[in-house]
């Protein structure tokens, strides 16, 4: 099989990521690059790990499928202390059961969480921010950020990149049951009180394909009646800031790069859905809350939170808040 050369590799990844801007125009950031450069004067490394390769090459012994399905259903979902647990038998077992995809997208989203974070604490000031997935796409590195210290927020909210008109953003705000949904979000800690209080930024961010879906939620929270129009509170595209962070990256970072443009697909398709740990709830049912948040853990989330942990365990230079 012939291998790219590095230019067309290059060329390739500059017309996804303008593509990607196509996609997620508007929004104001122009000081990300020249904060992303400074970033870059300390040479981390986002190499391509063994930890697929890992995977790939555990073979499944008599009794593993019973002791990682043992294991997986007693957990409701994985902790530093929960894999601080496992038995050297049962890390094993769940590695065999685990497919090389997953283990290839839980690297690429520790070395996207790596990046964010870098960008974050630079930014707003380490343990100065709470990150906020909005929706599904990216509850899978906000559990990332959790596992490497940052508080972090996962606030079901799907199915709104539609949504393009105020006047359905007030359809939602006067829906059945909102009131229930007002009331989740006060649990998590985003009433306005407590955010005004907390003297934190509060980073709402989201993939934002076109934009909308973070648009309508930026709209319910900021409304009077809600009250999330404070000076600390930010909506963020998120895939923008990877797209510039890809634009300043050496040709070392080329992997972690095509990953990110991987991710990509796999959200528009299928591939995240399936990882995270928030639920499916439709903008126009908010008002059942409750059964979003309650429903179990798929377990292709639980094996997306033990990669994760995998992974960042085996980082020596990794330090990380125990939870």
């Amino acid at each position: 099989m012939k291998i790219p050369s590095i230019r067309n590799i290059k060329f390739t990844i500059n017309s996804c990521l303008q593509n990607l801007r196509i996609f997620s125009a508007g929004g104001n950031f122009a000081d990300y690059p020249k904060l992303i450069k400074n970033l870059l004067l300390t040479r981390d490394t986002f190499y391509r790990s063994s930890y697929p390769e890992l995977i790939l090459h555990e073979s499944v012994e008599p009794g593993d499928t019973f002791l990682y399905k043992t294991v997986l259903k007693k957990l409701k979902q994985f902790t530093h202390k929960d894999y601080d647990s496992l038995t050297k038998d049962e890390i094993r077992a769940i590695r065999a059961n685990i497919t090389v995809q997953t283990a290839q997208n839980a690297e690429t989203i520790v070395n996207a969480a790596k990046l964010v974070k870098k960008v974050f604490d630079k930014k707003y000031g380490e343990r100065n921010y709470v990150f906020i997935s909005v929706g599904r796409s990216f509850a899978a590195l906000a559990k990332c950020l959790e596992y490497m210290g940052n508080e972090t927020r996962c606030i079901p909210f799907s199915g709104a990149s539609n949504i393009t008109e105020k006047s359905s953003v007030q359809k939602i705000l006067h829906q059945s049951g909102f009131q229930k949904y007002l009331d989740f979000l006060n649990s998590e800690g985003l009433s306005p009180e407590q955010v005004k209080e907390s003297h934190k930024y509060y980073l709402f961010c989201d993939y934002a394909q076109t934009g909308n879906s973070l648009t309508a939620f930026k709209r319910i929270v900021t409304d009077k009646s809600v009250g999330l129009q404070l000076h600390n509170v930010r909506f963020l595209k998120l895939n923008k800031i990877l797209c510039n962070i890809a634009d300043n990256l050496p040709d070392e970072f080329l992997f972690l790069n095509s990953r990110l443009m991987d991710m990509e697909w796999e959200l528009i398709s299928q591939g995240f859905d399936g990882y995270s740990s928030v639920k499916y709830l439709a903008y126009n049912h908010l008002g059942e809350i409750a059964s979003a948040v309650n429903q179990p853990l798929e377990t292709s989330a639980k094996n997306m939170q033990f990669c994760l942990l995998d992974i960042l365990h085996a980082d020596k230079s990794q330090r990380f808040v125990k939870k």
